[in-house]
């Protein structure tokens, strides 16, 4: 199948019985740190193969894509991420991950749930399951390889 340069994704396969593959292109071979990208995407594939099926039937918001035929809901939704609201919201979830305040974090996950609403909210969240847990993979790796000095 032709692949653009520069592909990174992992996604089901026709031709691979639709079981999950890394995608990549051949120039991830020439850097060090394009051998974290693939495990980035094997954390995906990972996903995809034990529990993201189960996790997506349990959202409004991919139930809602999948009667709707719109496949692509995961790369396309409009999330208010540039919302001042919404960035003060988050960097107050986050400082109170950084205190371990339980109550901070869950008073702070009710305001962002009051603000962006069902959908936007449970985008957040399967986009906080989906990439951070896939970055996380990556920057332990580029830490340990010594790859990035600011992870």
């Amino acid at each position: 199948m032709p692949v653009p340069e520069g592909v990174r994704a992992a996604f089901p396969l026709q031709d691979f019985e639709g079981r999950i593959a890394a995608v990549v292109t051949p120039d991830i071979f020439d850097m060090l740190d394009g051998y974290v990208t693939i495990f980035h995407e094997f954390v995906h594939c990972y996903q995809f193969s034990t529990c993201e099926g189960e996790l997506k039937i349990s959202l409004d918001i991919a139930r809602h894509a999948q009667e709707t035929g719109d496949a692509m809901w995961e790369i396309n939704y409009p999330c208010p991420y540039t919302s001042v609201t919404f960035i003060n919201g988050y960097q107050g979830f986050l400082d109170a991950v950084k205190r371990e305040d339980e109550a901070g974090i869950r008073h702070a996950r009710q305001k962002l749930h009051a603000f962006l609403g069902v959908h936007d909210f449970e985008y957040m969240v399967w986009q906080e399951w989906k990439e951070d847990l896939a970055r996380w993979v990556e920057n332990s790796l580029q830490r340990k390889l010594g790859l990035a000095e600011n992870l």
